[in-house]
């Protein structure tokens, strides 16, 4: 899966924004080091990479939230083999997971990939590709670009003219950015999905978000009308929000640790993650954007560069 084959930020914007105006549905899910752990399992990871996972999205089965120091205990490497807090979660519920994020997979429109530098660097990284040709995940109709894409849809300020005035978006996601978003890009009503937040970033929710928050969006998850907008992230769960939502009529984009950032939690300083960018540039045109789109992709060694000269460049706006 080579990344010259992939498409870059723009022409993922373009198939959004395509969905949305045929009132179509769509899902664009990323694929990085803890869905390859979950993808592979159990033919090309182990149980110890996915409890390594679980407790780091999950916490403990009862929902206890653990200290700091437990998880970096737990996270090493050399001890996740003493199997602590590795017994919380049963087998049934991880290989419900992992067939759930086959699934999720398999039904996406748009699927984001590691990139190769990380493949080679990680076998996690490596069992995503592994299980997507194993288990026949993509196919001829499935459109592949960057994990990253999140953050080039930022770099390039698309989530404006993504947001900009819409009447409805949906957010899935353990942060509240409602305020912001509804200050920054005008949009109407924003329904937000609450989750709880992994153990290491916590927020107010109280419900644990595996089962019992999974369950809740399962039943309370609404697509008001075929095409709404619905922006997604939480973690391994998030993908699979992204296939309900296509299955409900709606657009869904995994966005993942992006709304972190913009809520001021984790890495805010990158200039691919703040929505700072969106007041300092208030309009940008799109020979601007996609330099600025390459100039950062260059600097960070990451992602698919644009061609200025592309035939679907006369599809974007002009301006935005």
């Amino acid at each position: 899966m080579s990344e010259s084959e992939q498409i870059d930020a723009f022409q993922v914007f373009l198939r959004i924004q395509r969905a949305r105006a045929a009132k179509g549905p769509l899902s664009l899910v990323r694929l990085n080091d803890a869905e390859g752990t979950m993808l592979g399992y159990p033919r090309f990871t182990n149980r110890d990479d996915v409890n390594a996972h679980m407790y780091v999205w999950f916490g403990t089965r009862s929902g206890a939230r653990s200290s700091r120091w437990q998880r970096r205990i737990y996270m090493s490497s050399r001890l996740k083999r003493l199997g602590r807090f590795t017994r919380t979660w049963p087998e049934r519920e991880v290989l419900a997971l992992a067939d759930g994020l086959k699934h999720a997979v398999a039904t996406a429109d748009v699927v984001g990939l590691p990139l190769k530098k990380h493949v080679e660097a990680s076998p996690q990284m490596a069992a995503v590709e592994k299980s997507l040709t194993a288990f026949r995940l993509t196919g001829e109709s499935t459109a592949l670009t960057s994990a990253a894409v999140h953050r080039f849809l930022n770099s390039a300020l698309l989530y404006r003219p993504m947001l900009k005035d819409a009447d409805f978006v949906g957010v899935v996601s353990s942060r509240d950015v409602v305020e912001k978003l509804r200050r920054l890009f005008g949009a109407g009503e924003i329904r937000w999905y609450p989750t709880r937040a992994e153990p290491d970033c916590p927020n107010d929710v109280a419900m644990p978000h595996w089962p019992d928050g999974f369950n809740r969006i399962r039943e309370t998850l609404e697509v008001p009308y075929p095409g709404a907008l619905f922006l997604v992230g939480a973690g391994i769960c998030g993908k699979i929000y992204c296939q309900w939502i296509k299955e409900r009529g709606g657009v869904a984009v995994d966005i993942g640790s992006m709304f972190d950032s913009w809520a001021g939690v984790g890495r805010t300083g990158s200039p691919v993650r703040n929505l700072d960018v969106y007041e300092r540039y208030p309009r940008i045109g799109r020979t601007e954007a996609m330099v600025r789109y390459n100039t950062i992709a260059e600097a960070l060694n990451d992602g698919v560069r644009v061609d200025a000269g592309a035939g679907y460049v006369a599809d974007l706006p002009e301006y935005w």
